[in-house]
């Protein structure tokens, strides 16, 4: 579906830190168009990133930089993964315009990313793809295998986390970057929005 104002995707609400821990960056809601923002740990020093007519959300700071993000955006009228500078210049969108995309994702390395798209095989389905920041060519990894979304990289960046409705629920699984060895983590309950996170000592 395309992205109205007004209209609010349903993963606007995340919120990120930059590397170096310092600044939260976030959607906010002005006059009901989220559009990007960010503050201190304490909520000041806020800055609005952009400031257009269009829904912009989902902001993932590049982790090995710090200078550059991903984020996605509603300005070509679907819901596109987009990448600019942290103060939002140089904006550039990745993908092609078709579908819609949800959930980027950035590789540790800062090379690569993951996110959720309905295009590909199974149109209309989200599925999981990879894209290396060089190249920027999509490449699909799940296929055949419900709705796939929410990926998330391992600090190894080798292996990714997401959720799948591949069963009759949405469960969490890792596979690794070419799409194999795919794994379930778990089988109860519904499950989604994993976050890989490094070990707590």
């Amino acid at each position: 579906m395309e992205m109205q104002p007004g209209q609010m995707a349903y993963d606007r609400a995340i919120t990120v830190f930059s590397p170096d821990g310092q600044r939260l960056f976030f959607s906010v809601a002005f006059d009901s168009i989220a559009q990007l923002c960010s503050s201190n740990l304490q909520g000041g020093d806020f800055q609005r990133i952009l400031r257009n007519r269009f829904i912009e959300i989902s902001p993932k700071v590049n982790p090995k930089t710090g200078r550059d993000m991903l984020f996605i955006s509603g300005r070509s009228g679907k819901q596109q993964l987009w990448h600019s500078n942290i103060d939002g210049t140089g904006a550039e969108m990745l993908t092609s315009g078709e579908g819609d995309v949800s959930n980027p994702s950035w590789r540790p390395n800062g090379q690569g990313i993951a996110f959720a798209w309905t295009r590909g095989y199974e149109i209309g389905g989200f599925n999981i793809f990879v894209m290396d920041m060089g190249n920027r060519m999509p490449l699909q990894i799940t296929r055949d295998s419900g709705r796939n979304e929410n990926p998330s990289w391992a600090p190894d960046g080798i292996h990714i986390v997401f959720a799948s409705t591949r069963g009759r629920r949405s469960q969490i699984y890792t596979m690794l970057a070419d799409g194999t060895h795919v794994q379930a983590l778990t089988t109860q309950g519904n499950n989604s929005q994993p976050v890989w996170a490094k070990a707590i000592n």
